[in-house]
């Protein structure tokens, strides 16, 4: 996109220093043909674009705080003596207004996985602040399909502060009593996340 435009602007320049006036009485001149650029003259566009492209990148990435969201990671929940490896890691950090409930969320991390039986995993942490109706630690671990509504899920929401860590950008915890949500079954867990 950067090599048409500058071709544009070059083409612009030429007709405008060849003299486009509107004199009738000058006698007609020859236009120069405009002729396409060289191999080199290309290679020397192109790598002026990719020079151009690079330092922008270099410019916004040291423009981004690291504390900023991140995905990728590693870690593992374990689920009274199960332990699933995590596919995926996504967390976010800083501060954020909360959608619902009012107040701020903390931070947020999620992890999935897959879990002995072949099922889809996925655990949500989030720590909201005082001013927020949730305040507290809320964790909660959702098996299976989630979006069909064929899934289990488990939960402590309200959780004290002191119930998750998060240290650097590892977020874990440990001794979790966790209950399904139709309030028939508890599981042990804990967890860390390496964002």
């Amino acid at each position: 996109m950067k090599l048409f435009s500058m071709g544009v602007v070059s083409t612009v320049a030429l007709l405008m220093s060849t003299g486009c006036s509107g004199g009738g009485d000058a006698a007609p001149t020859a236009q120069p043909t405009a002729q396409a650029p060289s191999a080199a003259a290309q290679d020397s566009a192109t790598s002026d674009a990719e020079s151009d492209e690079a330092e922008t990148a270099k410019e916004t990435t040291s423009d981004t705080p690291a504390e900023g969201p991140t995905s990728g990671g590693s870690g593992t929940l374990t689920m009274d003596s199960e332990v699933i490896e995590f596919a995926t890691v996504l967390c976010y950090l800083q501060e954020q207004d909360s959608a619902g409930g009012g107040g701020k969320i903390l931070y947020t991390a999620q992890a999935t996985g897959v879990n002995a039986e072949g099922e889809d995993l996925m655990i949500d942490v989030s720590r909201y602040d005082e001013d927020s109706m949730f305040a507290g630690d809320s964790i909660e671990v959702v098996i299976g399909d989630y979006i069909n509504d064929d899934s289990v899920s488990y939960s402590l929401m309200g959780g004290e502060e002191k119930n998750v860590s998060v240290k650097g950008s590892t977020v874990s915890a440990s001794g979790l009593e966790l209950t399904s949500d139709d309030m028939s079954d508890t599981v042990t867990a804990s967890f860390e996340m390496n964002c």
